[in-house]
């Protein structure tokens, strides 16, 4: 085996690190509505908002959250794709 090869991880170490980046991107995401539920009286009073106005930045978020989930799937489609071939569908 040459020198500079990296030794393969196995089935286990592969699972859980997939484990490890579902359960943080999990909760990356849910972090701005997990928040805002447990702490919406105090975040109203504090930043003087209305219901109204909470909802609305939540989906202007969305909204955001959206399109940008696209834009970096259609970025991330071509930027790993071997030997800049098109990716497959």
């Amino acid at each position: 085996m040459p020198a500079s090869a990296e030794p393969v991880p196995s089935p286990f170490q592969r699972t859980l690190v997939m484990i490890a980046l579902i359960a943080s991107a999990e909760a990356i995401f849910l972090l701005p509505f997990v928040v805002s539920r447990v702490f919406r009286p105090t975040f109203l009073d504090v930043f003087g908002l209305t219901h109204f106005e909470l909802g609305s930045a939540f989906s202007v978020y969305g909204v955001v959250a959206v399109i940008a989930y696209f834009a970096t799937g259609l970025l991330g489609g071509r930027a790993f794709c071997p030997d800049n071939e098109s990716p497959k569908a």
